[in-house]
């Protein structure tokens, strides 16, 4: 046989094995697009789950966790509905026809142009040392059409990877072998181990990294690591600066300026009554001045302490100054709210601080509708009440102002 002709053969076994190879690779990658579209589905549906349990801790009004999963239709494309049955109430957008999903198991349904991926609804606060308790089933519906555009371009990408590929793994295989062939495996049970468990690091991800012989891969494996680290620490800062005060526990400006407008734009469509009040610690600065800035600090804690173990789950706390705090009271009128703040003011004058003085605060309170007609926003409302607050503190202070 020519040289020719030995080249052409050994081109065409090349060639022909490469295209069983995508033949093969193109029957796997369809299965597995399939597969990875569920778990992407089931993926967006719990992040979907945590957003509505978040909300449904924070407010557990119903007009105001659908305005939650009207947010969230608008903001996924690929989303065409939500609805949510838990042991007592039915929430649902955009259509009750929706709730036919509870008739079925946990898993992703095919029907006509949707997509349905029902899920247990769990406490979203449960203990990790306990088992979450399930409260009841979400279903999120997403557009068919919408999703297969995503998953057909998904394996036409895959099968140009996996031609690359191939090449690339023939190459690897003629010049580096078994190890680097081994490496790339572990490489890959690492990373896929890391992912798995949500960026924790397990002891097979330790045992791979341990094993790898190439210090190019090493190194991969190494920043890795330092990245999700990085990545975990300033997440967890993130979500304690995010809407949390560190001193008092309660809530801060940060979650003042980004959460409240929502509870505004659903009190607009339903206009019921809001008070607000305003605290500030009297003599604060003497205190601060004579005792030192812990024993203030000890204060802050303690008042934050009271003003969260009083008002009720729908009510909002937030220190919004230095010493001043400012609580938001939805559904109350303000001889509501002062009654609640009576009991706050009684306990706190009640608490002793190893200082030779008592401690007070003075206080006011505005309230919609009586003290405004027509409510635009919040800021209205905190103006009255601060007024009201100076004409307490200009009056003797230990005092709440009402009108």
């Amino acid at each position: 046989m020519s040289i020719k002709k030995f080249v052409i053969a050994q081109i065409a076994i090349i060639v022909g094995g490469i295209l069983i190879i995508l033949i093969i690779s193109g029957i796997i990658t369809s299965n597995l697009a399939e597969k990875y579209q569920k778990e992407n589905l089931n993926y967006i549906t719990k992040v979907i789950s945590k957003d509505i349990g978040f909300l449904l801790n924070l407010f557990p009004d119903k007009t105001f966790i659908e305005n939650g999963m009207r947010n969230l239709v608008v903001e996924i494309p690929a989303l065409d509905g939500i609805c949510l049955r838990t042991e007592r109430n039915l929430y649902f957008y955009p259509k009750e026809e929706l709730t036919n999903c509870f008739y079925r198991r946990s898993g992703v349904f095919k029907e006509g142009n949707e997509i349905a991926v029902c899920i247990p609804f769990y406490e979203e606060y449960a203990s990790e040392l306990l088992e979450k308790k399930k409260i009841g089933m979400l279903c999120a519906f997403y557009n068919r059409e919408y999703v297969e555009q995503f998953k057909n371009a998904w394996k036409l990408n895959s099968a140009v990877v996996s031609a690359f590929l191939v090449l690339f793994g023939l190459t690897i295989f003629i010049f580096w072998r078994k190890n680097l062939l081994a490496d790339l495996t572990r490489l890959t049970i690492f990373v896929d181990s890391i992912r798995k468990h949500e960026g924790k690091i397990t002891n097979e991800a330790k045992e791979n990294l341990k094993n790898l012989h190439l210090e190019e891969f090493k190194e991969i494996a190494n920043l890795i690591l330092n990245l999700i680290k990085q990545v975990s620490k300033l997440n967890r800062e993130l979500q304690r600066l995010a809407v949390t005060d560190p001193l008092t526990n309660l809530f801060n400006r940060n979650f003042f300026n980004l959460f409240i407008h929502k509870l505004m734009s659903d009190w607009r469509r339903r206009h019921y009554p809001l008070s607000v009040a305003i605290l500030d610690i009297d003599n604060f600065k003497q205190i601060n001045d004579a005792f030192g800035h812990e024993k203030g600090d000890e204060v802050l804690r303690t008042l934050g302490y009271i003003i969260k173990s009083t008002i009720r789950n729908s009510d909002f706390a937030i220190r919004y100054g230095g010493e001043e705090f400012l609580i938001i009271f939805p559904h109350t009128t303000k001889k509501e709210a002062l009654k609640s703040l009576e009991r706050i003011k009684e306990r706190f004058s009640n608490t002793r601080f190893g200082i030779d003085r008592k401690v007070t605060f003075s206080a006011g309170i505005a309230d919609y509708p009586s003290d405004v007609k027509n409510l635009t926003n919040l800021d209205i409302l905190i103006r009255i009440a601060d007024h009201r607050l100076y004409r307490a503190k200009g009056t003797g202070k230990n005092k709440i102002v009402i009108e």
